[in-house]
């Protein structure tokens, strides 16, 4: 009686490794088909300092689009642009959300309302942030691209008083220099 519950033991012991080997092959097909995948379709085609657009005025380094697109498996990346033109509005897109925000926090901190309209006012500082950093050109520096540098405060100081019509002398400029 013994000697059968032993028996019985036994197959089921090996009965269940067959079964735990199976499930580790499977998981380790699986994971090999998504790394290969993951290396051809995404990996080896990210060149160093890429980024992709992922929405307006809004770009993301290409290995988070990669790892976006990994849900749909078997698209390859179809986006390749242009480096240099990439990392360009990656700089001056996030130039331009850095300096936005802190208008915002300028006029908030201060109660001053934009001039009307105010996507009007929103979309000249855009403009102006863009044409300045542009004008500059300080987003490469010995083949290495920056994703930030710094607007002039003078020229920022300068676009405020003349659109939100605020005196040299006003004491709320000391917030400016805090802030900016």
């Amino acid at each position: 009686m013994g000697e059968f519950k032993i028996k019985g033991l036994n197959r089921q012991i090996r009965r269940e490794k067959r079964e735990s080997k199976r499930v580790f092959s499977r998981v380790g097909i699986v994971i090999a088909t998504a790394g290969v995948w993951f290396l051809t379709g995404c990996g080896w085609k990210i060149p160093e300092n890429s980024v992709c657009k992922i929405g307006e005025d809004q770009y993301a380094p290409l290995y988070v689009c990669c790892k976006n697109s990994l849900s749909s498996v078997g698209k390859s990346l179809s986006t390749q642009v242009d480096k240099e033109s990439v990392a360009d509005s990656f700089a001056v897109s996030e130039l331009w959300f850095k300096i936005k925000a802190e208008t915002k926090l300028f006029l908030d901190w201060n109660k001053i309302t934009p001039p009307q309209p105010e996507e009007q006012f929103w979309k000249e500082l855009k403009e102006f942030v863009i044409g300045h950093a542009k004008k500059l050109g300080a987003w490469e520096n010995g083949g290495k691209y920056y994703s930030f540098f710094h607007l002039s405060k003078k020229e920022l100081k300068k676009f405020f008083q003349e659109k939100l019509k605020l005196d040299p002398k006003d004491p709320r400029w000391h917030s400016f220099e805090e802030i900016f």
